[in-house]
């Protein structure tokens, strides 16, 4: 009687026995060798797809770059103010005027929301905007 962990190729004639490690050697190389085609393939299909990804980030990273170039902002005191447009003195007493966009966010620190009419003259501000063809539009005023 055989015992139950007697190993497989303990039976065999050594001519088979060699002929059984041979055949399960070749399997196994061509069992990784069919492994790796289909790796291989796979890896190649996700390549293209990351350059694809990669092409359209590119192209989107210089699109907001170019949107970038034109933002705006100002730091200091309402000079003057209007339904339209809002002038403001930095610390270096350079004015500039912004129009409002119909958009406008306008907050104020601590309280949140407001309106135009809470801009006063004579109050510090940040102005968020874009300088387009010389021409600046406010889209965010905070007022400190």
């Amino acid at each position: 009687m055989q015992d139950s962990n007697t190993n497989v190729t303990t039976n065999l004639k050594p001519a088979n026995k060699t002929r059984f490690i041979l055949i399960g050697t070749i399997f196994i190389i061509v069992l990784a060798l069919v492994g790796a085609f289909f790796l291989g393939r796979q890896s190649k299909k996700s390549d293209n797809t990351t350059k694809d990804t990669t092409k359209k980030s590119t192209a989107l990273v210089a699109d907001q770059l170019e949107e970038n170039r034109n933002y705006w902002s100002i730091v200091g005191t309402v000079e003057a103010v209007t339904d339209k447009t809002i002038t403001v003195k930095n610390n270096k007493d350079k004015i500039e005027t912004a129009t409002f966009t119909d958009s406008v966010v306008i907050t104020k620190k601590g309280a949140g929301g407001s309106n135009r009419e809470a801009i006063q003259v004579g109050a510090k501000v940040i102005v968020i905007g874009k300088d387009a063809d010389d021409k600046i539009t406010a889209s965010q005023v905070i007022i400190q």
